[in-house]
């Protein structure tokens, strides 16, 4: 039952992160004055395609998530862990997995249910994906912001 359903619902794999474009962000800074005290370098117009292409891809990975987003990757996960259920029982643990989930950004949850599956041996509560996801909403909110900050000074 669960494959049929990874099946029907495939998605595009988001971009991942670039090590170098994370490495990139954290030597820059917005302030001139802690520019000049060492601590980072303001941004230049060599620093923009690198800065752009990073604001890309947090920005589809910001994109509001759909059903198929959340029930792709936990009909996935799974298959992991055995949980023999209904067709019915799984409906209805997608439908709540899909309501309380909502607010995050496709990013979010992938990544969420990918750190659940490396790190713990059972099928992720609800609870346990919010929590995560609440802390990818977090950095990627906080990423989008500081990356635009600095295309703004490059100008």
């Amino acid at each position: 039952m669960t494959t049929a359903i990874a099946e029907r619902s495939q998605t595009a794999s988001l971009p991942s992160l670039p090590e170098h474009g994370l490495q990139l962000t954290s030597g820059l800074t917005v302030s001139s004055t802690v520019a000049e005290v060492g601590w980072g370098r303001l941004p230049t117009a060599a620093d923009r395609p690198r800065l752009a292409r990073l604001l890309g891809i947090l920005e589809a990975r910001s994109r509001v998530v759909t059903r198929t987003d959340i029930i792709m990757p936990l009909t996935r996960l799974a298959n992991h862990f055995r949980n023999e259920r209904s067709v019915a029982e799984w409906q209805m643990l997608f439908e709540d997995y899909c309501l309380d989930l909502g607010e995050f950004s496709v990013g979010d949850i992938q990544q969420a249910i990918i750190d659940h599956r490396r790190t713990k041996p059972f099928f992720p509560k609800i609870s346990e994906l919010v929590e995560l996801a609440q802390g990818h909403k977090s950095e990627r909110e906080f990423s989008l912001k500081r990356v635009r900050q600095l295309l703004e000074i490059c100008g």
